[in-house]
């Protein structure tokens, strides 16, 4: 439900007296604070965005609250002067085109007066034609990729889809809402649109909740139609560890399935009128997700819910489920698991044998892990090349996991002989294992091996022979690497330069630490300008050591102001982008003092250079801030936001709101 904060109930007559007794340099803090928070008396260099905003709150709402109302309509019979008013058809006409802006006023004039039909019929005919128009493109060409559309969509177009909301919120009306949702091609309403509206608007005493319940199953909605967008999201917040956040939506996802009002069906093979299914894509990436976040309760919980649900378990999803075994090293369970599946006629595929004979071998059961490996060979001609030789790699892998070496030697002797022949994959294994018995002559061998085969090694490749090098205390190590490289035919450049310098820091370790200031130190020390080093080396090279957790303070510190010594040696300055880089990485440094200072003293190098700041680094740096509780800090911003007269996106015109309400009594 929308909170609204009794801090903005402060008078303005209040405020004023403020200001008044304040020091003179509070002044324009003050302006900024009253321009970043919405007020019943808008200023005038907010009317271009107020003119968007509708008052959405119905007749029989009296009390005082953060939406606006008389002043808005006022605003909007201005509007209404400067845009001449449109039929529905020219209206719709436009929106198919691309200017949503008219169906938004129209849909918002109509919600103004409570109007609910007529903005459901309105969106409702849009919807249809919309739905009508994508039908015929597609019969002509490919459809655009749903990635590519979250990119551009229209705020316009999101807008209008929230007064279809908030319409059928009022009457009650999910299901129709849904399927006009799906017909305009379910536009993804981003999080700066939701959040402008979710503090700007007002409804009665009990539509708050059925409005913000609506948008929440679009947005699953969007998310389940989607299976590519929900596996990305899924994967991304995995690896964040945040599995709250995944355990939020997948029960969200659960409500919608088995709930009293439900709109998503459990599987693609289910009989079923519900719109929407879930898909195997969906279920697998959850569950990997859950294992991967160290969650076993919630994956128990969720194959527990397949079952329940009756849903088709596929290849792909016991997949899934053996892969989360092998993480666990829990070989049973995976036999288990295996035996189930197979019982249940389903015939596993490369990806089923790869993940289950990893499982074994990860769980020290070589000999089951073999066994499992010479089932596959019955079958493998039928699996694709690529597939058939990542179960090759696997084993291989296994056996050196194993301490099998001499059997994994075998083993690639006959991938030679009998193929599948070995790639970069098997011979970085081999690399891999030669590396850490410190083997140098091995690794030669190797090298050796995949020239006369012609297999050109990737940075992995190299990066292992420069670490084993070193080790060595070579000091021709880089030289040596280079000189591979060359005899593989690849030509060392800036690229391959930066990209050995970006892996050798992801190490997190010294060592490789001091391998990356030596390809640093070899990238300037060319007099040939192939491979000096460039503002791309040096970023990687900064936000590294911002993320550099494992490396004290005191050294982040020094390395830092070394590398920023080197670019001032040779003139190299960092461009927007890359300040966007280095921001972002300087707010994931753990300790809060070095975190603030490095951000706001890259902010202070844009300033000093001139450089336009854009949304993206107001956006940045008051993120950061509000999240390290820097208040005085974050209203500097907020204050040189106004001075630059950029007009913020909505997602900074919410943190500046956010920056207002905490700074107000300071």
């Amino acid at each position: 439900m929308l909170s609204l904060t009794s801090a903005s109930s402060r008078s303005l007559s209040e405020v004023y007296s403020w200001c008044a007794s304040a020091k003179p340099t509070r002044l324009a803090q003050s302006s900024a604070i009253l321009a970043s928070r919405p007020c019943r008396h808008p200023l005038p260099r907010r009317l271009h965005h107020l003119a968007k905003l509708e008052d959405l709150a119905p007749a029989e709402t009296h009390t005082r609250s953060l939406t606006l109302d008389r002043p808005v309509k006022g605003l909007l019979a201005q509007v209404s002067k400067k845009y001449p008013a449109l039929k529905p058809d020219q209206v719709i006409a436009r929106a198919l085109k691309g200017d949503s802006e008219h169906l938004y006023r129209h849909l918002a004039f109509h919600l103004q007066k409570h109007d609910f039909d007529s903005v459901i019929l309105l969106y409702d005919r849009y919807a249809n034609e919309y739905h009508a128009a994508q039908s015929t493109a597609a019969e002509s060409s490919q459809p655009k990729e749903w990635v590519n559309e979250l990119e551009v969509e229209d705020e316009d177009r999101q807008r209008a889809l929230l007064c279809a909301v908030i319409a059928h919120a009022r009457k009650g009306s999910f299901e129709p809402l849904l399927q006009a949702f799906i017909k305009a091609g379910m536009p993804p309403i981003t999080r700066s649109v939701r959040k402008e509206f979710s503090w700007r608007l007002t409804t009665s005493v009990g539509h708050e909740a059925t409005i913000l319940s609506y948008i929440n199953k679009l947005s699953i909605a969007f998310f389940v139609s989607n299976p590519g967008c929900l596996a990305g999201y899924i994967q991304a917040r995995s690896k964040d560890n945040a599995s709250r956040t995944l355990a939020s939506l997948y029960l969200r996802i659960l409500e919608a399935i088995k709930g009293p009002d439900p709109f998503i069906s459990a599987c693609e093979s289910h009989q079923s009128s519900l719109p929407i299914s879930m898909n195997e894509i969906a279920w697998a990436s959850f569950l990997s997700a859950f294992v991967r976040c160290q969650r076993h309760d919630l994956a128990e919980k969720l194959w527990s819910d397949i079952q329940e649900l009756k849903v088709h378990r596929g290849s792909g999803l016991w997949t899934s489920l053996l892969s989360a075994f092998s993480e666990l090293r829990l070989s049973r369970q995976a036999i288990e698991a295996w035996e189930q599946m197979v019982s249940q006629g389903v015939t596993p595929d490369a990806h089923t044998y790869r993940a289950m004979i990893r499982a074994l071998f990860r769980d020290k059961q070589p000999q089951l892990g073999w066994q499992k490996f010479v089932e596959f060979q019955q079958i493998e001609k039928s699996a694709d090349p690529a597939l058939r030789l990542s179960v090759y790699n696997t084993v291989v892998d296994g056996l050196f996991w194993s301490k099998f070496a001499s059997k994994a030697l075998e083993f690639v002797e006959m991938m030679k002989k009998l193929g599948p022949a070995p790639d970069v994959v098997t011979y970085n294994t081999l690399l891999a294992y030669y590396n850490r018995q410190q083997h140098f002559r091995g690794l030669q061998a190797v090298i050796a091996d995949m020239q006369a085969n012609g297999v050109q090694g990737d940075v992995y490749s190299f990066s292992t022979l420069l670490n084993a090098l070193l080790k060595t205390k070579r000091k021709d190590a880089i030289e040596l690497v280079l000189q591979c490289m060359k005899e593989q035919g690849v030509e060392p450049n800036v690229a391959i330069y930066s990209a050995l310098i970006d892996h050798e820091l992801r190490m997190n370790d010294e060592g490789h630490l001091h391998a990356a200031l030596s390809l640093l130190q070899d990238m300037e020390r060319d007099k040939t300008g192939k491979f000096s080093p460039n503002n791309v080396t040096y970023t990687s090279f900064l936000s590294n050591l911002h993320r550099g957790h494992w490396l004290s303070l005191e050294k982040r510190k020094f390395y830092r102001l070394d590398v920023l010594q080197r670019m001032h040696a040779r003139g190299i300055k960092l461009t927007l982008p890359d300040y966007h880089i280095v921001l972002k990485a300087a707010f994931e440094d753990h300790d809060s003092d070095h975190s603030v200072r490095s951000a706001m003293e890259y902010y202070k190098d844009i300033q000093d250079r001139g450089i336009p700041c854009g949304n993206t680094v107001f956006y940045i740096l008051l993120a950061g801030l509000t999240r390290r509780k820097e208040w005085e800090l974050a209203r500097g911003i907020v204050e040189d936001i106004y001075k630059s007269n950029i007009r913020p996106s909505t997602s900074t015109s919410q943190l500046m709101y956010v920056v207002g309400q905490k700074t107000l009594s300071m």
